[in-house]
């Protein structure tokens, strides 16, 4: 199988620094959640993951690349 190299064609590149994962347990009348913030190292890969705490909540909407610019994909 042949691959194009792409690289030239995009322009910025995005590095992944955190992610969120949630979960949810299987009680289908009264699901609970549980979200977690994971670091993420240079090469993406997790390093340490704590629960969402409401100051890292808030901050998250700071963060958001979609409040710079509402047109522009990311």
């Amino acid at each position: 199988m042949k691959y194009t190299d792409l690289t030239p064609e995009v322009g910025e590149v995005y590095r992944p620094t955190s992610a969120l994962v949630f979960y949810e347990d299987s009680n289908r009348y009264n699901p609970q959640s549980y979200v977690e913030y994971l670091h993420l190292d240079n090469n993406g890969n997790p390093t340490s993951a704590q629960p969402l705490t409401s100051t890292k909540r808030k901050h998250l909407p700071k963060r958001s690349p979609a409040k710079k610019s509402k047109h522009k994909p990311f």
